[in-house]
């Protein structure tokens, strides 16, 4: 590119002749070629130095350098020294120079490496029953999961519900696991896990929970349900299990409990649990906790022991257990006389005013009217959101 050299080039220019002429004159001076009886006279560095500059000035007479310019072009040059280059860092970088990752896409893509290995549980099937063994229910994968701050730590986690084969059972049943995942750099981490069921104090249930189990020959009537319920500002896990007996056999149970996560653990707030009874003699006890441990059981209803229970009517003792925890119940429910009012009526016992989210709701329906075989079944697996279509 042309044009005229700015002041800067031309300074340059004339240094780097009078360079040069001093690089001439040393190795003149050096080889011979310069007066070398001069040198016998120099003491030190600044009498080299005054003799370099009389050999400049009088060498660049021509190139008209002043003795000030030839003065400032063999001084150390402190103002014109290149700067450091300074090399790339070889060190990690810190967490500070690391873009944050949205929690929501942390635990969306846990959920896709969940779904790759359990599948995801079919929202709607149907089937028919000859025989009691006869299976058509496919009662496995990813049910549902629901992204909230559960423990009120100002930290939202991930609450996967998922069906999985009972390891400890040979009966072919599944088992509803809970999972609460927390993000932790950059990764979720699964914090707690709990088996979906309600608390019992009996001596044929060592473990004290009865686990709600899903079989490959569903044959009962049945909604499971679990919904998080916000109360002062804190969400609690309201779990209901309502099934009956209606095609090879008769008899219902039913039984709700709560849970909460807490100090990185699933644990029991409450249980009212049905302790006794199939197809009459209900009984129902109503368990309470602290801190994860059983504290207190009354029973709330008996039926063949009602002056031993706290009420005669089922629908104001289970109103009054949850109440106690400031759960709403739905007016239905409240208005059962016996327990087994309920019989056939396959809905939340939650009210509409409670601030709460849907988790899932599974719901097993004999569709066939006949009291005899074949009997006909379906399913319909309903989400409270669309965490597990992960093609949307």
């Amino acid at each position: 590119m042309r044009g005229r050299c700015s002041k800067k080039h031309l300074y340059l220019s004339k240094k780097m002749a009078v360079f040069m002429v001093l690089m001439s004159t040393c190795t003149g001076l050096l080889t011979g070629c310069g007066n070398l009886s001069d040198l016998s006279n120099l003491n030190d560095l600044n009498d080299f130095k005054d003799f370099v500059l009389s050999k400049v000035i009088k060498t660049s007479e021509t190139d008209a350098i002043s003795e000030e310019e030839a003065e400032t072009m063999i001084a150390p040059a402190e103002d014109t020294a290149e700067p450091d280059v300074q090399e790339p860092s070889t060190e990690a970088a810190t967490d500070e120079s690391i873009p944050e990752i949205p929690v929501r896409d942390i635990f969306e893509e846990k959920l896709a490496e969940l779904v790759e290995v359990r599948g995801v549980f079919q929202a709607e099937q149907a089937g028919t029953m000859y025989e009691y063994n006869d299976e058509w229910f496919a009662p496995s994968g990813m049910i549902s999961a629901e992204i909230l701050d559960f423990d009120s730590d100002g930290s939202e986690e991930m609450l996967v519900c998922a069906a999985e084969e009972c390891t400890h059972s040979n009966n072919g049943s599944y088992h509803i696991v809970l999972e609460m995942y927390e993000a932790e750099n950059g990764e979720a981490a699964q914090a707690a896990t709990v088996l979906l069921g309600e608390y019992i104090e009996a001596d044929y249930v060592p473990t004290k929970q009865l686990e709600t189990a899903l079989r490959p020959n569903y044959w009962t009537e049945e909604i499971i349900a679990v919904n998080a319920v916000l109360i002062n500002e804190k969400y609690y896990l309201v779990c209901e299990n309502h099934s009956v007996a209606g095609a090879f056999a008769d008899g219902q149970s039913q039984s709700y409990w709560i849970l909460e996560y807490a100090d990185g653990a699933i644990q029991f707030v409450g249980s009212f649990t049905q302790t006794d009874g199939g197809s009459s003699d209900f009984a129902y006890t109503g368990y309470a906790f602290a801190d994860g441990a059983c504290v207190k059981s009354d029973l709330y209803y008996g039926e063949w022991n009602a002056d031993s229970a706290l009420y005669s009517d089922f629908g104001q003792a289970i109103t009054n257990f949850f109440e106690g925890y400031d759960i709403q119940l739905d007016d239905t429910i409240k208005n059962y006389k016996r327990a087994s009012d309920g019989y056939g009526q396959y809905q939340s016992i939650l009210s509409a005013e409670n601030d709460q989210t849907l988790m899932f709701e599974l719901i097993n329906r004999k569709t066939s009217t006949d009291w005899h075989s074949p009997f006909d079944f379906a399913a319909v697996l309903r989400r409270g959101n669309d965490l597990l279509d992960l093609e949307k």
